[in-house]
């Protein structure tokens, strides 16, 4: 596959403005001898894309599903069938709350000089990035361990959007709105009768808000009890 594509980009055949995973290797530059990436790199590279973001986007899926569970005045709102810019409003604003809250990846800045924010880091300088502290920032976020999707539609919206950060951003999406909207619109959810969490299950360290799942710190965080704590019923809507 990756010697075809070649041939296709050194003959003039594939079409430059088409972007997908394996175009972005193919034309990535090694920042050690300014050349394209050999090809056992470019196949390590997409594997990495690809786990990773699987991983990443269906830990995403699991939280969001259970945060529509326990907040249902975000889940049955009538916002989500409106469009605004193709997109559906409450269903882009939770999946942004939901990522702020359980996004766990620290950030690496390279070796290489790098200009973050107009800072200047210079070459062999290595700096990480936590995170989970800067969606925490109370300088950024007004009750920042309130699950508030509706603090992206003020005003502020499109400011607090641009503080956040997230790897493969634009593949993860497209796969989580292919999957939820589709679910929540054909079928009906909710937590099972004996369910350990719920409106009436509240967590008094987190302002009585309601308790959250136990998770596990990797470079995400997944659930720690999934068998038990991350159960819901999905049920097939009879219009």
């Amino acid at each position: 596959m990756i010697k075809w594509r070649r041939e296709l980009i050194e003959n003039n055949k594939f079409d430059n403005e088409r972007t997908n995973i394996l175009q972005m290797h193919l034309v990535a530059i090694s920042t050690s001898n300014k050349k394209p990436i050999w090809d056992d790199k470019v196949v390590t590279e997409m594997a990495t894309s690809v786990v990773a973001g699987v991983d990443t986007t269906r830990i995403t899926m699991t939280w969001l599903t259970i945060y529509y569970m326990l907040y249902p005045n975000v889940y049955k709102k009538k916002s989500w069938v409106k469009l605004k810019s193709n997109n559906l409003i409450m269903a882009t604003r939770s999946l942004l709350g939901c990522k702020r809250k359980s996004f766990h990846t620290l950030l690496s800045v390279p070796k290489c000089s790098s200009d973050i924010l107009g800072y200047s880091i210079p070459q062999d300088i290595e700096v990480a990035a936590f995170i989970p502290g800067t969606h925490n920032d109370t300088e950024v976020w007004d009750n920042p361990r309130f699950f508030t999707p509706d603090r992206f539609i003020n005003p502020r919206g499109d400011e607090l959007i641009n503080e956040m950060f997230a790897f493969f951003n634009h593949l993860a999406w497209i796969e989580i709105f292919l999957t939820i909207p589709k679910m929540l619109k054909n079928s009906d959810i909710e937590l099972p009768a004996n369910s350990n969490f719920g409106l009436n299950v509240l967590d008094p360290n987190r302002s009585n808000q309601p308790l959250l799942p136990k998770d596990i710190t990797f470079a995400s965080r997944p659930p720690a009890y999934p068998d038990t704590d991350y159960n819901v019923l999905i049920k097939k809507r009879i219009y």
